[in-house]
């Protein structure tokens, strides 16, 4: 279930949209990475490996801009950036592709889970941290952080 620590920025009916455009760019990287690699399993060169790592890479980086517009902790970009891969390997298949697809599937999954916890919570919940006092009628307020 969604953490008391876990705190939003935006509104939890906001993030759902937001979130589930990250997926589904997750997802066509995954297909694409994928797609390639079991036309030709045979021909996997260091340079293909490093391309598919890159397009992680800039996934991974778009989706962390995501959270951090989402989430007031960084806690839970680091969580997702260092979600835990399967350590699981195919029988006869590239292990680089592999750590690839795995590395890739883990943070799916990560971001996955906060979309659910998320989707879960009342429309309106959002948290703020800034505290705004009036004393009074006057005109003067003071915010505090």
């Amino acid at each position: 279930m969604f953490s008391r620590y876990m705190e939003l920025k935006i509104e939890a009916r906001a993030v759902v949209p937001l979130f589930d455009g990250c997926l589904v760019a997750g997802y066509r990287v995954k297909n694409e990475i994928n797609a390639e690699y079991f036309q030709s399993k045979s021909t996997v060169t260091d340079e293909k490996i490093s391309r598919w790592q890159k397009m992680v890479n800039q996934w991974t980086k778009e989706t962390i801009e995501v959270l951090s517009a989402t989430f007031v902790s960084a806690v839970e970009s680091y969580n997702f950036r260092d979600a835990q891969a399967s350590p699981l390997v195919a029988a006869g298949t590239n292990l680089r592709w592999n750590g690839v697809i795995n590395q890739l599937e883990a943070r799916i999954g990560k971001l996955n889970q906060y979309r659910s916890e998320i989707g879960a919570l009342p429309a309106m919940l959002v948290v703020c941290r800034d505290v705004i006092n009036q004393i009074g009628q006057e005109n003067e307020t003071s915010i505090k952080n």
